[in-house]
């Protein structure tokens, strides 16, 4: 049975129904499990179905909390949610039933087929993203430089839970603390976002399981605020004629000014026409490219 990780907190629940019933359509997950604040859980009881399971956040990284990322955080205390809910994403893995599980941002609404798993390899997207201290952060964890020519945040990604044991045991032994903290002590505390889940995830996969790891092309939308807000949704069949050439559209809840909201639809506009008179590569299968230095990649 496939389970998809959500993690959630009130800002995102005018988006959540539209995200568990892509994952339920278009995918092959078979229960969601949503994790949010334990002071949150009766915020989300309406969420609670045969196929979507509600838990607290501190079920999966039990010991740890809001406030504690906060006082580590120091004057980044601010971004402690943001950092909660990525060690929740790979602290899964230690508890999951199975060894296959997807993390998948709340904020995303599948529109169209999306295969996770493939003769024993995940699935993974790329993308272009670029941000050094993930890398920075990465190297200090695991004495491991940045292998992927690409990023890999994309809005979701499969997991294999035993992979990802082995990598928090090996954060475990060279830091000498929980995995958590060994996080939080690498930290410059110079930026808001200096580690990421799935950079670290995608490049220890590529370097230490390339067997069990390929990467793949999906056109994916980011700016669906822009298009459609994030509060009343239009309905998942709406969205999918909407995004018709995109596989998923991402919601995300940053400020928005009339000046995006204009680049965002032209975009889109573009976008589908490109995409539906085949201008833009077909989606394909792709083999991780490796770098021996990360300066090579700038």
């Amino acid at each position: 049975m496939l389970v998809a990780l959500l993690v959630a907190e009130n800002s995102v629940r005018p988006i959540l129904s539209s995200a568990i019933r892509g994952l339920l359509k278009w995918t092959n997950v078979q229960t969601v499990v949503l994790a949010v604040p334990a002071r949150q859980l009766k915020d989300f009881a309406y969420l609670k179905s045969p196929t979507t399971e509600v838990i607290p956040e501190n079920e999966i990284i039990p010991g740890y909390s809001l406030d504690y990322f906060a006082d580590r955080l120091g004057d980044r205390r601010a971004r402690a949610g943001w950092y909660l809910q990525q060690f929740a994403k790979i602290g899964f893995s230690r508890i999951a039933a199975d060894n296959q599980y997807v993390i998948w941002d709340a904020d995303t609404v599948a529109l169209r087929p999306i295969v996770f798993f493939e003769g024993g390899k995940l699935q993974i997207t790329m993308s272009k993203e670029y941000h050094q201290p993930y890398f920075a952060a990465l190297e200090k964890l695991i004495n491991q430089r940045r292998v992927l020519r690409f990023s890999a945040i994309s809005q979701y990604m499969p997991v294999d839970a035993s992979c990802t044991r082995k990598m928090l045991e090996k954060i475990e032994q060279i830091h000498c603390k929980p995995w958590i903290d060994a996080v939080l002590s690498v930290l410059p505390l110079q930026g808001d976002s200096e580690f990421s889940e799935y950079e670290t995830l995608a490049n220890y996969m590529a370097s230490e399981y390339p067997d069990r790891t390929q990467f793949v092309r999906k056109r994916w939308f980011r700016y669906g605020t822009d298009i459609c807000g994030h509060i009343n949704l239009p309905t998942n069949s709406e969205l999918e004629k909407i995004f018709r050439r995109y596989s998923y559209v991402s919601f995300e809840r940053h400020h928005h000014s009339r000046t995006k909201h204009a680049i965002a639809n032209a975009m889109l506009k573009v976008g589908n026409i490109l995409l539906s008179r085949h201008l833009i590569r077909d989606e394909r299968d792709a083999t991780a490219s490796t770098c021996q230095h990360s300066d090579q990649l700038r």
